[in-house]
């Protein structure tokens, strides 16, 4: 592991291509990275390639092992990016470092192992928490690895479930969250109670619900913006940030929003 992440910190000191970051002034956040058939999502290795691409955030999902650690994986099982079958939660840290990744990669990657590209490279994290009711003490791990990599002035935590953001607040104040939505909110500005940003789904999307957001002090990221029509209603409507799953197309998209 130790070999693994100093092989990241070098890659990512080597710079990253700028070129796609950014969409006139709009953020590009890596949706799990940046994946395809060669790195697989929510990786190690797919944290490091959205470093490489220039991405602004790369963003990811977090979940816990049987053990308490908590490692990269959207799914709550193994089944579909490894070769191994069974539900993360109940999967012992030695059993998950064997499994291996679509891409042939051993080991499913840990949160510590993969935020190593970060360390050296301007990009900000955003990262969901998985689980609707993890522990204190999870939490305080949580915060402890992202610290650990001087993430604190630079990373938003996300969640579906309000009360696990809420929880994690009183446990420390100090993070930027924001709850993620299906829908825009009835009240806009009930929302700075999370820490004045949402992830709003692209289908809710309007310039009236943006608006209504940003005059209560909260800043709107829409999820996820995979096809150049979606891209540019949402940035016309004033979003900002858009994650997504094609960031090496998004150069080109960003040059036809006028």
């Amino acid at each position: 592991m130790l070999v693994a992440a100093i092989a990241l910190a070098a890659a990512a000191a080597a710079g990253p291509d700028r070129s796609l970051a950014g969409c006139g002034g709009v953020p590009v956040v890596a949706h799990r990275g940046v994946h395809s058939v060669h790195t697989t999502e929510d990786s190690a290795a797919s944290f490091l390639r959205a470093v490489q691409k220039g991405a602004d955030v790369v963003e990811g999902d977090a979940r816990l092992s049987a053990d308490g650690t908590w490692v990269l994986m959207h799914d709550p099982t193994v089944n579909r990016t490894t070769n191994g079958r069974g539900r993360v939660s109940r999967l012992h840290d030695a059993t998950l470092a064997r499994l291996r990744y679509t891409d042939g990669r051993v080991g499913v990657s840990t949160l510590d192992a993969s935020l190593t590209p970060l360390d050296a490279a301007p990009a900000q994290l955003q990262i969901e928490i998985k689980p609707a009711s993890p522990g204190r003490g999870a939490l305080q791990r949580f915060m402890a690895v992202l610290d650990a990599h001087g993430l604190r002035a630079r990373a938003t935590i996300t969640s579906f479930h309000p009360a696990v953001l809420a929880r994690l607040r009183r446990l420390d104040p100090g993070w930027q969250t924001a709850p993620i939505l299906t829908h825009a909110p009835r009240h806009a500005a009930s929302m700075r109670r999370y820490g004045g940003s949402v992830d709003l789904a692209a289908h809710a999307v309007t310039w009236r619900a943006v608006r209504a957001l940003h005059r209560a002090g909260v800043t709107v990221q829409t999820w996820t913006v995979d096809s150049h029509p979606t891209w540019r209603r949402v940035v016309r409507n004033g979003v900002d940030g858009v994650i997504t799953d094609q960031v090496s197309r998004s150069q080109r998209w960003c040059r036809s929003v006028g």
